[in-house]
């Protein structure tokens, strides 16, 4: 084992390093032990990947492992956000892995573990996938691995979350910046789809991020600010190397924190969908 270490969203180390196609061997199967041990060979397991360096690569590798260990594997047929493979796997009732860095800088890349609950894997999940690394056992199978658009139902689910014709009325121009990422794909699809009018920046994959780093914070968005300001009743919207994360750029061009967006949200929810809404803060997080 050469310094696999998980922190609250997986292992991540730079590719070429750590991140090696042994320790990704050695990962894989300590989660294929936990997956096993927990729910049984017949837990179907699903696997994503975004645009990052080696991400498809190493991907490919962990399913087979997986298969060779005896499960079905249902396999991203192209890169994906992470919310959208969390999403099929409270779905399809899987575990999945997903290969990011999320906004690391681009020599990185990960694997982060998400369990059928679709949420983040807890400290005791992760503590027993880590014991699993020193461990000796020997799982082998005939599984399978099946390429899968995982896309296709989370569009549907979008699109009973979402009033799209209120967008569409929206006196707006929406600008989307795809940082050269795993929202490019969806996000402007879900426009496309519901005829939104919109402009987009950096909207093709790059593994190396156009040399810059996939956080959507103020001093990586400078094109996506010019470009609203320079644009009358603009309004710009990003997301990280995987989509998990957002930023949002109003009117003035001013970045409006993912902290303001979701209380405004929250304002949104109890005052006007008058639902009743409670916030928990657990270990300094605030969970909604």
């Amino acid at each position: 084992m050469e310094n696999i270490k998980f922190g609250t969203d997986g292992w991540r180390a730079v590719v070429g390093k750590d991140f090696n196609e042994n320790n990704v061997e050695i990962v894989t199967k300590a989660i294929g032990k936990y997956i096993y041990d927990n729910f049984g060979i017949e837990k179907r397991i699903i696997i994503g990947y975004d645009s990052r360096n080696m991400a498809d690569e190493y991907s490919k590798l962990s399913a087979i492992i997986l298969a060779n260990m005896g499960f079905s594997v249902l396999y991203s047929n192209k890169i994906i956000p992470t919310p959208v493979l969390a999403y099929s796997a409270k779905l399809l009732n899987a575990c999945a892995i997903m290969f990011t860095a999320s906004h690391n800088p681009p020599e990185y890349l990960g694997i982060k573990f998400i369990p059928d609950y679709a949420g983040p894997a807890t400290d005791n999940i992760t503590d027993e996938i880590v014991g699993n690394i020193d461990k000796d056992f020997n799982l082998s199978g005939k599984g399978t691995i099946e390429k899968y658009d995982f896309g296709e139902e989370y569009f549907k689910h979008i699109e009973k979350l979402i009033n799209f014709n209120k967008i569409k009325r929206l006196n707006k121009n929406i600008i989307f910046d795809g940082m050269f990422a795993a929202s490019i794909g969806y996000f402007d699809k879900l426009l496309k789809d519901n005829d939104i009018k919109f402009e987009s920046i950096r909207i093709f994959y790059d593994k190396n991020f156009g040399g810059g780093m996939p956080e959507p914070k103020p001093k990586y968005l400078q094109e996506l600010i010019e470009k609203v300001k320079q644009t009358i009743d603009a309004v710009g919207f990003a997301n990280d190397g995987d989509a998990d994360r957002f930023g949002v750029i109003n009117e003035n061009g001013e970045y409006v924190s993912p902290n303001e967006i979701i209380a405004i949200l929250l304002i949104h929810l109890k005052k006007i969908k008058i639902l009743k809404v409670r916030l928990l803060k657990l270990s300094g997080q605030v969970c909604y």
